[in-house]
């Protein structure tokens, strides 16, 4: 008897969603287990998808977008708040993020609060990209698109450590924000702000006083 998998697939692109299925169709048939499908366009759909499924108490994985639009009805702002929430209901469900995001700072932030089991940066893969990742967790495993394993690389062989303090000020500069936009963003004063931003600029041996210069730095390393 073929073994049976509940799947939600959360996209906001019609392609997208079908092209997991066929990927579903075929890892499927190679592993003799079947997968029985829901679909969600949005954080509202998922929701209530996640509603009624955990009524029935039955969700093994999730293929989740992370840049969807905010819910008009729950307090969900995006696909990572969505998965938080999956994790929450759902603490056994494999969760395989799929996303055009390309930003360090976000991919990491989806690293550390996800965990996903698979985690594909979509301009990574192909199709039979797809079928492995669905192959690696129905086993247990993990599965990594080349972004990300470059991206874990580059934190794992640097011996830098920053706070998410530190972290943000980067993000925040990077975006062009100035110190009077720092202190709005940043629960700093000016003076904790301007420490930092030395301190940084010590640990990634930037030898003037360029932001732009530290930016790079940061972004070499991986943090941005």
């Amino acid at each position: 008897m073929k073994q049976k998998f509940s799947v939600l697939i959360v996209e906001d692109h019609q392609i997208n969603i079908d092209s997991y299925k066929n990927a579903l169709e075929f890892a499927g048939e190679k592993a003799n287990v079947n997968f029985t499908v829901s679909e969600a366009l949005n954080c509202d759909q998922a929701f209530e998808r996640i509603a009624s499924l955990k009524e029935s108490g039955e969700l093994d994985i999730v293929i989740l977008d992370i840049s969807l639009p905010p819910s008009k009805k729950y307090d969900i702002l995006n696909g990572e708040g969505l998965g938080s929430l999956i994790k929450q209901k759902f603490p056994k469900c494999k969760l395989m993020v799929c996303t055009s995001l390309n930003d360090n700072f976000r991919l990491n932030s989806i690293l550390k609060s996800l965990n996903p089991d698979a985690f594909l940066i979509k301009s990574d893969i192909t199709f039979l990209d797809l079928v492995s990742a669905i192959n690696k967790i129905l086993k247990d495993g993990s599965f990594y698109s080349e972004t990300i394993l470059n991206l874990m690389r580059k934190k794992l062989t640097s011996d830098l450590v920053l706070d998410d303090l530190d972290v943000k000020i980067l993000q925040e500069i990077s975006n062009g924000a100035r110190m009077k936009e720092l202190t709005d963003i940043i629960p700093l004063s000016k003076t904790g702000i301007e420490r930092r931003k030395k301190n940084l600029k010590n640990v990634f041996k930037v030898k003037n006083d360029s932001d732009r210069d530290l930016i790079i730095k940061a972004r070499e390393k991986g943090f941005i």
